[in-house]
């Protein structure tokens, strides 16, 4: 599977990487390589002195290309032969538009950190707006360069997209542990600042900063806090130590409080971290158009708390009185004085908001998701697959969870279920959500996660055939919208390892599959010997611990996920309590989680035969004829959810499967054994029921055919329910009760349609209730041969049969089946590759619009014209 194609192109005077710390250079540097994760990413930079032309950016290609006159051609040549899908520009709208210009077909996103590059005297407004409509897309970091760019252009608000910045947290140590704060007494008594205090200021020390306001500030704050040393880090331009008038007066400024105003120089990312950790206090006091400021995203990282300026995209930063306090331009700097000597005074207050800024979401992978988001949900889907694939592990799994785009496919989903009317013991369905923001929906959905404890699970029971009655756990709507987020962001990772001939509850298998892999063992690898074992209450005796080690080892490594499914597991049931062991039937992620728990067997058995690893390579068909000539004993699993089935080659194997199984199911998985029902069964002699079908090995010629029939247990749950159906229908003989035994027998016929003995078994049970039906229809209806059967009948049965006529309608006939063969599944289908998702739709394509003409044709009276163009919806 092809990734698609990113270019990224940065500054053209830039050379990556720098000694810089902006906004692009972090983005090219820390957030693209996250990008690689779900796109083919390439770097365009600049060719610097001492650097290579081709290099590697954190594992992302990155080509410097020549500086000049000669910059914009080499690009192009570069592009035209790559051939991007998107080409994304920072901060450069005329190379933004030359390369649309030139590629016109590949999509162009501009991304903007700053309003410098599309306002005068950079640019007038009539030249952005003329370039602003080549573009495809644009990004830009703030709410506030959104609206100051709308303003002047409002016909762009469906084009620009917002993309706050982030940091990488791992790279900051927040100073709320004992350890912590002994390491920042130890780095403050290497400096001589022991028992001091630090107001840290870092950055370009512009006026746009507002470093002189910290300046004019400090009589006030050392009058109450003599102990205060403000640490201005920074120079005037990025890696550069050259002092402009700005800076000489600066100096000059602090001249009379040099005891309590320590200057250093430009320090990189990530190496400004360790500064952090010495502040108890990061002040921004920037200009009114500061764009986003990432001083303040660095400073909540590590756990500092912030004052800072309410002007420009800063307020989307920090939350005032949450994350940091902001102070108008206006009241400096007796404003801003005030702040701090407010937080210096208070210690608890300063951690309790240097915790919540912590806390906040903007960390990098944030900004990389949003990216991939930009660019379409369902690539993040097809590249996890792909990783998983290869064998990657994954880290950061909540921010996908907790994206915008799969929080919406998820109400999606559970709208689109019919068990979303169905009410949790909240109350609540999804229907309750219709009064919802999309902003309102996201937050709700966030802040229950923030600190999730799932509610009580709704207890019901079922009938089972047997008479027993089944239990089944309804957790709350919100809780079933979180599991569905959990499913959709784990299930393209866990079929990636989940093992090709397990068919229960995955995409686009089905019990067929199951059973044409049974019939292929059965005829053409001759396998007659049938391991069955039934595992006793397997879905209420999950182990949960190893569950989750489970989930560890198919690479799932994500520890806040794992602690969310862990809080699922253990969520309380109505009348039970909190459970210790099993994954409730009925939950959303509940099918999923029984795949991974057996998945290990899975690999196990087939491990033991089928996927045996040899010294030497050989072709299959070798490698099986080498491995007969071993002790190995040969057999092949078939599994559908907890039901199972291994073949085997003689009963001596079988009866060891039986064993190895019992045991390896006891100590590995934590499971027992059902005796009763678990046993070998010799298909020659023996008939084996799977999935209601049932399967003997008859001789054909030389060799042995598998014969398949409706099991016989179903065959009596087939009667009762005709009993039923044939009764309310002599009741009240109306188009419901016709429509619901159309219904069964249609579903019965598309079920067992690919047992090869269907035919024989619908005419033996229409035979037998045949009495039955004559006695209960004989005065309300007419039975012979359809004369002028209507379209719908006509699709799927002959006119050589006879049915009954109630109403005017013909009811569907038991006994005409015809048997079909089943196909086995197609291992390189998934929903997770763009080229078996495009066989799919292809596939589907003829049979949607002959179904499509089909209803348009139709005639529906007593309708609506809304219920008329829903049925084409």
């Amino acid at each position: 599977m092809s990734l698609r194609k990113v270019a990224v192109v940065t500054p053209g005077s830039f050379v990556i990487p720098s000694g810089r710390s902006s906004s692009v250079e972090r983005v090219v540097e820390q957030t693209i390589p996250l990008a690689q994760e779900v796109m083919d990413v390439r770097i365009f930079g600049v060719l610097g002195k001492g650097l290579p032309s081709k290099d590697a950016i954190n594992g992302v290609p990155c080509y410097r290309l020549p500086s000049g006159a000669n910059y914009y051609p080499s690009l192009l040549r570069r592009l035209q032969k790559w051939r991007p899908d998107i080409i994304e520009v920072h901060n450069r709208p005329l190379l933004a538009q030359r390369l649309k210009m030139h590629l016109p077909d590949v999509k162009t996103v501009l991304n903007l950190h700053s309003n410098t590059f599309v306002t005068p005297p950079y640019m007038s407004e009539q030249r952005f707006g003329n370039i602003a409509r080549w573009m495809d897309g644009i990004v830009v970091n703030s709410r506030f360069l959104l609206e100051d760019i709308t303003t002047r252009h409002p016909w762009l608000s469906d084009k620009i997209t917002i993309n706050h910045l982030g940091v990488s947290l791992e790279h900051f140590t927040p100073p709320f542990s004992p350890a912590a704060k002994a390491l920042k007494e130890a780095r403050l008594a290497q400096h001589g600042w022991s028992g001091r205090r630090i107001l840290l200021f870092a950055g370009r020390l512009i006026p746009d900063k507002g470093v002189h306001h910290l300046i004019e500030t400090l009589p006030q704050i050392i009058d109450k806090h003599p102990d205060v040393l403000l640490l201005i880090i920074g120079s005037a331009a990025y890696g550069s130590d050259r002092e402009t008038a700005y800076v000489r007066e600066l100096k000059r400024a602090a001249r009379p409080y040099q005891q309590w105003v320590c200057f250093r120089p430009f320090v990189p990312y990530p190496a400004i971290a360790d500064w952090y950790t010495l502040a108890d206090i990061v002040a921004v006091p920037s200009a009114p158009r500061e764009a986003f400021g990432l001083v303040n995203v660095e400073a909540m990282a590590a756990g500092v708390p912030v004052i800072a300026s309410s002007a420009g995209g800063i307020p989307e930063i920090v939350e005032n009185g949450v994350t940091g306090y902001l102070v108008q331009s206006d009241d400096f700097p007796t404003g801003l004085a005030e702040q701090i000597n407010n937080l210096l005074q208070d210690e608890n207050l300063r951690r309790q908001i240097g915790m919540a800024g912590r806390e906040t979401e903007l960390s990098t992978i944030i900004t990389y998701l949003r990216y991939a988001e930009y660019y379409g949900m369902q690539s993040i889907f097809d590249t996890l697959y792909l990783k998983s694939k290869e064998g990657c592990s994954f880290n950061r799994l909540y921010e996908l969870i907790t994206s915008d785009n799969n929080i919406l496919l998820a109400y999606r989903m559970i709208k689109s279920n019919k068990g979303s009317k169905t009410q949790g013991t909240d109350q609540f369905s999804i229907d309750d959500f219709n009064s919802y923001s999309q902003d309102e929906f996201i937050n709700t959905i966030r802040k229950t996660l923030d600190h999730y404890k799932p509610k009580l699970v709704r207890r019901v029971f079922i009938p089972k055939p047997n008479g027993d009655k089944r239990p089944l756990g309804i957790p709350s709507m919100l809780d079933r919208l979180i599991q569905q987020m959990v499913k959709q962001v784990l299930e393209p990772i866990c079929e990636a390892k989940f093992y090709k001939h397990s068919y229960g509850f995955r995409p686009l298998r089905s019990t067929h599959h199951a059973k044409s892999r049974c019939d292929t063992l059965i005829n053409n690898a001759q396998l007659h010997f049938v391991v069955d074992i039934d595992i006793k209450g397997f879905f209420d005796n999950v182990n949960h611990t190893l569950l989750l080690k489970q989930l560890w080892n198919i690479g799932i490594k994500d520890r806040r996920v794992l602690a969310i499914i862990g809080k699922m597991l253990k969520a309380p049931i109505e009348k039970e309590g909190i459970p210790r062991k099993g994954t409730p039937q009925g939950g959303i992620l509940s099918p999923l989680l029984s795949n991974i728990v057996l998945n290990d067997l899975d690999h196990w058995v087939a491990g033991q035969w089928e996927n045996f690893k040899t010294k030497h390579p050989y072709t299959q068909r070798n490698k099986y004829a080498a491995l007969k000539r071993t002790k190995l004993k040969e057999g092949f699993i078939v599994r559908y959810a907890d039901d199972f089935k291994i073949f085997a080659r003689t009963s001596q194997d079988a009866y060891k499967w039986y064993h190895a199984v019992k045991q390896y199911l006891k100590e590995r998985l934590k499971l027992d054994v059902s005796p009763e029902k678990s046993m070998v069964i010799n298909l020659r002699k023996k008939s084996s029921n799977f999935l209601g079908f049932k399967f003997k090995a008859v001789p054909k010629g030389k060799k042995h055919v598998a014969h398949s029939f409706i099991s016989d247990k179903k065959k009596d749950q087939i009667k009762k329910r005709i009993n039923k159906l044939i009764t309310e229908i002599k009741l009240s003989p109306t188009p419901k009760t016709i429509s619901q035994w159309n219904s069964f027998v249609l579903g019965l016929h598309n079920y067992f349609k690919f047992a090869s003995h269907v035919s024989m078994d619908f005419q033996e049970i229409a035979f037998r209730k045949s009495r039955f039906m004559f006695n209960r229809l004989k005065s309300i209806s007419r039975y012979g041969r359809p004369k002028r059967p209507p379209p719908t009948y006509s699709k799927f049965y002959k006119n050589n049969n006879k049915t009954w006529e109630v109403a005017g309608t013909l009811l569907f006939p038991l006994q005409d089946i015809s048997k079909s063969k089943p196909l086995n599944f197609s291992q390189e289908s998934t929903p997770y590759n763009a080229e078996a998702r495009e066989s799919i739709h292809v596939n589907l394509k003829f049979h949607v619009q002959v179904e499509l003409s089909k209803l348009i044709r139709s005639d529906v009276w007593d309708r609506t014209l809304e219920y008329s163009d829903n049925r084409l919806s």
